[in-house]
């Protein structure tokens, strides 16, 4: 029996002594990262008003899974308000610079400024809709050739 110990290779020292230790070390940090998400997640919940004595592993992770949506959901309507605020600044960019144009047609200036208004106001209907710009026309580029720009309407306001 003394003969067979001392003829165990590396693989099986590691198999009896090493393995059974780095699995338990694994565990002790998935431990400690559920303890620690139990604190986060316990924490959200008292401030939420709610109280929760025992959570098990599964609904440490259940609940991480929710809260982490939740936090998804906000940014994403962060991004559009966010959006939003830049296009009422760029709407207003536009407004004063058509202000200061000297031989700008007033007529054209309200326009330009109610078809800005008119997607503000879509923006706020919908909050959850992306705004879509349409892609520009040959025509609408100032590249078309002759025939095109033809069938583009002479009353809106081209820079070219």
């Amino acid at each position: 029996m003394n003969s067979y110990k001392s003829t165990m290779t590396k693989t099986q020292q590691y198999r009896k002594v090493v393995k059974p230790m780095l699995e338990r070390q694994r565990r002790a940090r998935i431990n400690k990262s559920l303890d620690e998400l139990k604190g986060l997640i316990m924490e959200s919940m008292q401030q939420e008003g709610e109280q929760v004595l025992k959570m098990e592993k599964t609904d440490i992770l259940e609940m991480t899974i929710k809260h982490l949506r939740n936090i998804k959901k906000l940014s994403t309507v962060s991004e559009q308000e966010s959006f939003r605020k830049g296009y009422i600044n760029a709407a207003n960019e536009v407004s004063r610079t058509l202000a200061f144009l000297p031989q700008m047609d007033i007529s054209i200036g309200k326009k330009i400024m109610t078809h800005l208004g008119q997607h503000l106001n879509q923006m706020t209907e919908q909050p959850t809709t992306k705004v879509q710009c349409p892609s520009p026309s040959p025509a609408s580029s100032g590249y078309g050739s002759e025939s095109d720009n033809e069938s583009v309407n002479s009353d809106v306001w081209r820079p070219w």
